[in-house]
């Protein structure tokens, strides 16, 4: 029974439910995670955590927003037992590359740098045209 224990604690799901847990309980004391589920499609992890008390949940989210960046934190309102409860989906490791190129290339500061070298492209070409007209148009 030790060893199948041991053998789940080094587990990356056990490390990642641990991981948010901890991150959790930093806003409720009492919280506990309600549901773990492994995406074979994607690699996705999907954790549900069950807060103590509905006025944790938006906390809980920025919280979990902060820890994870790349995830997607939503809420599930649970019906049957008359709860809500925060939902985070932690990308593969695929997934996680491509958002953060598109965030890192829609940041403000990305585009404005584009901007800049596509008007330096096009001050470049124009100094080449201008000294090309020239080197032609010049008396011998």
């Amino acid at each position: 029974m030790d060893a199948a224990k041991t053998q789940r604690e080094g587990t990356l799901t056990h490390r990642l439910c641990e991981r948010v847990l901890s991150t959790v309980r930093n806003v409720d004391k009492n919280a506990s995670i309600s549901s773990v589920a492994k995406w074979d499609r994607d690699d996705s992890t999907l954790v549900r955590i069950k807060t103590s008390n509905q006025m944790y949940t938006v906390a809980l989210q920025a919280a979990l927003r902060c820890a994870w960046p790349l995830a997607r934190i939503t809420t599930v309102e649970n019906y049957v037992e008359g709860t809500t409860e925060a939902q985070i989906l932690l990308p593969s490791e695929a997934e996680k590359r491509c958002t953060a190129y598109d965030m890192a290339m829609n940041a403000p500061s990305a585009r404005r740098l584009g901007r800049l070298a596509n008007l330096l492209l096009l001050a470049g070409v124009v100094a080449f045209a201008v000294a090309i007209t020239a080197a032609v148009t010049a008396p011998r």
